[in-house]
């Protein structure tokens, strides 16, 4: 998509957290994009090694750069501090150790051209294990594009169908509508903290999901998700508690909710029983049990197979669930 003067400018938003290690294989996929009207907000979150160095060093490479400095406050913190210097009128978060395809800005852009009054354009994602030199994004032309309520779209976040997830990235929307809203600062699993009470209040606008992976999400085996236990990683018991809350009256998306509860919930608690904090699984199993009792004992309310057999993994008691949940997959 070549650039015109009357193009939206969009604010490409990055938090850095000593990423030199990798930010040489990332950032490259952020300055080639198709459509190049974008402003990018680097926003470095305290580094203390030479990640600041090397976002000086780039921002004099590209005049599209804008490198933000800050005390380490965590992701959430870089990510509001972030928005606060946007000023383009389409907004999309990236996290530092992914990278994406050349048409990644495109894809998410043209709904909106289409639709200014547009929520959410949202693209698909591929795993990729480490950084492979060899890896290559499924072709372009192989996705699909759906239409449809955002109350429905966030049903499939939820429930995480066709390469879709409920992390911040991978995701674009007008900057108005995020200068309103804040990711909360100091906890973990705060896109799914998020999601929720943003949506919510945008439930009837439209939203278009598109299947076309343009996002690759990196994994790493230092990153916070993949490191031991830690209490840290609790935070999701009270995240879980307000979404459920907050959708107390929908149960429709109640219902999906729980679904991705349910996931993450079990994979927390099997990482602290794989790292013998047997006593923090307490409050995950009471949330666990707070979800199967609200579904009235019956697996007939979870859409999906994965949930069904949690659910019944947690109806047969935390003894039988200790053993059986081992050999259940995370995600």
């Amino acid at each position: 998509m070549e650039n015109r003067l009357n193009q939206p400018l969009v604010s490409v938003i990055v938090p850095f957290y000593n990423s030199a290690t990798y930010m040489d294989k990332t950032i490259p996929t952020y300055l080639s994009q198709t459509y190049d009207n974008l402003e990018l907000i680097f926003v470095d979150d305290g580094s203390s090694d030479e990640t600041l160095v090397k976002l000086s060093k780039y921002a004099k490479l590209d005049e599209r750069i804008v490198v933000v400095t800050k005390p380490n406050g965590g992701l959430s913190s870089a990510r509001n501090v972030g928005v606060d210097h946007a000023t383009g009128e389409y907004g999309v978060f990236v996290d530092s150790d992914d990278f994406i395809a050349d048409y990644f800005v495109e894809v998410l852009l043209e709904p909106f051209l289409l639709n200014k009054e547009l929520f959410a354009s949202i693209t698909g994602f591929e795993d990729v294990n480490g950084y492979d030199e060899s890896f290559e994004f499924s072709s372009k032309m192989s996705g699909y594009r759906t239409h449809l309520r955002a109350d429905m779209a966030l049903i499939e976040l939820l429930k995480q169908a066709d390469s879709f997830d409920v992390s911040a990235w991978g995701k674009m929307y007008a900057m108005a509508d995020l200068k309103q809203a804040k990711f909360k600062e100091g906890i973990l699993f705060e896109d799914l903290q998020f999601l929720v009470p943003f949506y919510l209040p945008n439930l009837s606008r439209d939203v278009v999901m598109n299947n076309i992976a343009s996002y690759a999400y990196v994994n790493r085996a230092t990153s916070i998700m993949h490191s031991r236990f830690s209490p840290k990683l609790l935070d999701l018991v009270d995240v879980v508690e307000e979404g459920r809350e907050l959708l107390r009256t929908r149960k429709a998306l109640l219902l999906a909710y729980d679904t991705k509860a349910l996931s993450a919930l079990t994979g927390v608690y099997k990482r602290a029983l794989k790292n013998g904090n047997y006593h923090d699984t307490d409050a995950i199993w009471k949330s666990l049990k707070s979800i199967e009792i609200d579904a009235r004992m019956s697996t007939m309310l979870f859409p999906t197979l994965k949930a069904n057999v949690l659910h019944i993994f947690i109806k047969l008691g935390r003894r039988i669930f200790d053993v059986m949940i081992r050999s259940v997959p995370k995600r």
